[in-house]
């Protein structure tokens, strides 16, 4: 396995360990229950994606189910909170 894909598995577990915010199929939980605090953390999280591990929107919205307009339009909105995904989670397991 090349390095690339390891990377592509490890983040891939890691969006799956995160089910309290349902990451695996956030569409439907994003446009009608969730919280507003979930969903600015599901998007620095894809913004860390972009922009540290340099996946497109392509990649980015197969791995977590958005569509990649929506994808787009919202992470164009947002500035990246977050140096590092360590950063990242351990914010979400500080909570």
């Amino acid at each position: 396995m090349t390095n690339r894909q390891e990377k592509r598995a490890a983040l891939q577990k890691l969006i799956r360990q995160m089910d309290v915010y349902n990451w695996e199929h956030p569409g439907e939980e994003l446009s009608t229950y969730q919280k507003q605090s979930d969903k600015d953390q599901f998007f620095q999280l894809a913004l860390i994606l972009r922009n540290n591990y340099h996946l497109s929107f392509r990649e980015i919205s197969d791995m977590v189910h958005v569509p990649i307009n929506t994808l787009h339009r919202e992470l164009n909105k947002r500035s990246q909170e977050y140096d590092t995904l360590q950063d990242f989670v351990n914010m979400v397991q500080d909570q």
